[in-house]
């Protein structure tokens, strides 16, 4: 991402505005290591490493049981990858909604492909 951003941004120059449409792949949605919540699957040891990188206060005798709502009460504000590389270059990252795959221009020329191809055009 950081590439075509930065291809994007010197292709067009400073001025352009410029927008990366995006569906919600996993790969698209990525957390910063900042913002990544706790996994409820860690160790104890794991989970007061999180609070305490945080400075989030705990009693030491706590369970891990009582430790991972501490943490899910105190979750940073979600940040993704894709978006703080976008920032950086002032590229907007619009997001199509979940489940709304026609919104998305490459699965219309998908579309078009096979109607094509279907047609007899191509591969008969």
């Amino acid at each position: 991402m950081d590439c075509t951003a930065s291809t994007l941004r010197t292709e067009h120059g400073n001025i352009a505005k410029i927008a990366i449409i995006i569906d919600n792949a996993t790969w698209h949605n990525k957390l910063t290591p900042e913002s990544e919540p706790p996994k409820r699957a860690w160790k104890k040891e794991s989970v007061v490493e999180w609070l305490t990188a945080r400075k989030i206060k705990f009693e030491t005798y706590m369970t891990k049981a009582e430790l991972i709502p501490l943490a899910f009460n105190h979750l940073p504000p979600k940040e993704f990858i894709v978006d703080k590389i976008a920032n950086k270059y002032d590229i907007e990252i619009v997001r199509i909604p979940v489940k709304h795959c026609v919104l998305n221009p490459i699965e219309l020329a998908w579309a078009g492909l096979k109607n094509y191809r279907v047609a007899g055009g191509m591969w008969s």
